[in-house]
């Protein structure tokens, strides 16, 4: 898991894809396709304040905790 504090998100293309189905925590029971930009970065520091500054795509965005939870949106 990575922690990032003060994150700065930057799209790197204008690419969208509709990705796993995301929840609301305010509504129970409320969930939807969510549009993503495909590619991305994201830049912050960790607890320690040491640079954090990644590249990731769409299908790599998916945290391995919500893989376990809900197997249908891998």
């Amino acid at each position: 898991m990575t922690i990032l504090l003060n994150p700065v998100i930057t799209p790197l293309s204008a690419e969208e894809v509709l990705d796993f189905e995301g929840g609301c925590l305010s509504v129970p029971g409320l969930r939807g396709e969510v549009p993503r930009f495909r590619h991305i970065r994201y830049q912050g520091f960790d607890p320690q304040g040491h640079t954090i500054d990644r590249t990731v795509e769409a299908a790599r965005r998916q945290p391995p905790w919500l893989r376990k939870m809900c197997p249908a949106a891998t």
